[in-house]
């Protein structure tokens, strides 16, 4: 059992803007208080890749067992097969536009080297993520542990436009002294842009 504070559904296929209002409201425990959608037309691979994330209104303790039960159920309705990941998050800051409507989600995966975790995370908390999320035109900007398939340290990014990543207000949070120290030390990499599609809040409203 971990700590999950909510769930990443990963499909290796384009699923468009497809609601997923009927998927959500399915007698699945615990229910979820919002679904998004972000899909992106190429992975790493070059192939399609859709994410889902659920979240839930309080962290629950939750098994390989049960989390499998939401991808099993999601690959049915989807008709394409879903990995799923328990996500426990670490943190959520403050953002500059937190009422702008999202366009592209940034995500940044990755496993601090051996030694580096603790300076890593950190360099997320005290300067790196709070300085990201008060550029103009972030508006939410979250760090979770994924505890199943990894990379294990999971950052997200909910951004206006691709454009906010080359203001030089970002720029200059990237190019700090403490980043050039920690991001050496990043291993198994990835980061993908998507492209924010549907949000379904209260799903279970």
């Amino acid at each position: 059992m971990v700590t999950t504070d909510g769930l990443l559904l990963r499909l290796q296929a384009e699923m468009g803007a497809r609601d997923l209002a009927t998927w959500a409201m399915a007698t699945l425990t615990p229910q979820p208080t919002q679904v998004r959608l972000t899909s992106t037309a190429k992975d790493e691979n070059g192939l399609p890749l859709t994410h889902v994330y659920v979240h839930f209104d309080q962290a629950v303790p939750m098994g390989t067992a049960q989390a499998l039960t939401w991808a099993d159920s999601l690959s049915q309705w989807a008709g394409q097969a879903a990995q799923v990941s328990r996500l426990t998050l670490v943190l959520d800051c403050t953002c500059a536009s937190p009422n702008a409507l999202i366009g592209t989600h940034y995500t940044v995966q990755t496993d601090p080297a051996p030694g580096w975790d603790e300076e890593i995370s950190q360099w997320y908390a005290q300067e790196h993520m709070p300085g990201l999320a008060m550029v103009q035109g972030c508006v939410r900007a979250q760090r979770y542990i994924n505890h199943d398939h990894g990379p294990r340290s999971f950052a997200c990014y909910d951004l206006t436009s691709p454009e906010v990543m080359g203001s030089p207000d970002w720029l200059a949070v990237r190019a700090s002294a403490w980043s050039s120290r920690c991001r050496p030390y990043f291993t198994n990499t990835r980061r993908t842009f998507f492209q924010s599609l549907h949000t379904l809040a209260g799903a279970t409203t």
